[in-house]
């Protein structure tokens, strides 16, 4: 795979610069907003996302913190590509269908409990929990009943849950909690945070997406075959940053549209195709594998360990 480079610190013992502090309040901020994704100036679809672009936070933490404290190293390192599956109304057989498409291509699949009714394991997919209802929970109490009545659900059928992804990408700062709870390892929310590595949120990682699914391109009108071209540009986006690149779509649309399917995949497998959980899992070991020198480590609780790190520092800036 090519080559990349990629400059990480790990951030015990720093002192911060406190131009970097506010931006830290930004990357979990709350709140979405419409926002128009465009392919060569063109509008092509809209999606309800996080209302700040917390791709350009997150990286220009990243630069800042390279400039002060940051080694770079040159490193082969895989592309990690993946399919998110939100089986939304459909049931399990349309699921099982939706799946024989993907020619085994390790897709994560997660669950609305109350429409699929039936479910069991299928060998090389990923299994997760979408909702018991599909609707979104603004009291805490209400979520945490529908995480239980859904992990209970799938834990009955055998299928052990690691990951969540909500309905609508919707997101309240209440999720990690409840789900670290429920003893799930991930989140994907992309009215949280989307097109970005997996990022630590308390003891729950975020997994995130990119927020357009290819149905969006038959709403507005617009040709699947330039929805291809869309997802490989983005694809080419992510990997020149070193991230992965997962997409997500529906059951429905996948049974409507295999041709586009197929080709959707065979784009993806230019990068690695990890389930979900893979990605997360890969991303991790990174930490444990690359060293500049002591003390220098790369991986997703690079940005965890960071923005803990100065969370502190702007409660303890709070109460002086």
């Amino acid at each position: 795979m090519t080559e990349h480079w990629h400059a990480w610190i790990e951030c015990e013992g720093m002192d911060f610069e406190p131009e970097i502090i506010p931006y830290v309040s930004l990357l979990f901020e709350e709140g979405e907003r419409m926002r128009v994704f465009y392919r060569r100036g063109m509008r092509i679809v809209y999606e309800r996302v996080s209302k700040v672009d917390k791709r350009r936070i997150f990286l220009r933490i990243r630069d800042k913190m390279i400039k002060k404290y940051g080694y770079y190293m040159k490193k082969s390192a895989s592309f990690m590509t993946g399919l998110r599956i939100d089986t939304d109304f459909s049931s399990w057989e349309e699921v099982k269908k939706a799946i024989s498409i993907l020619s085994g291509f390790p897709a994560t699949v997660f669950v609305h409990v109350s429409a699929i009714k039936e479910i069991e394991p299928v060998e090389g997919i990923e299994f997760g929990l979408h909702c018991y209802e599909h609707r979104e929970f603004e009291d805490e109490k209400e979520f945490e009943e529908d995480i239980r009545r859904g992990v209970e659900f799938l834990k009955r059928k055998g299928i052990e849950v690691r990951g969540y992804a909500s309905p609508y990408g919707f997101y309240r700062s209440f999720f990690p909690q409840v789900l670290e709870k429920y003893g799930f390892l991930y989140s994907s929310s992309f009215s949280f945070m989307y097109d970005l590595p997996p990022i630590r949120n308390g003891k729950v990682f975020e997994v995130p997406v990119h927020p357009v699914a290819p149905e969006r391109f038959v709403y507005a009108g617009i040709s699947l075959k330039y929805a291809l071209e869309y997802f490989y540009a983005r694809m080419l986006e992510a990997e020149r940053l070193g991230f992965p690149f997962l997409v997500y779509t529906h059951p429905r649309f996948i049974l409507k549209n295999p041709e586009f399917m197929r080709d959707l995949i065979e784009i993806l497998n230019y990068g690695e195709p990890v389930s979900m959980f893979e990605c997360l899992n890969k991303w991790r070991e990174r930490k444990k594998r690359e060293r500049v020198k002591p003390g220098i480590s790369s991986g997703a609780d690079f940005m965890g360990e960071v923005i803990l790190k100065l969370k502190m520092l702007v409660k303890e800036k709070a109460q002086d």
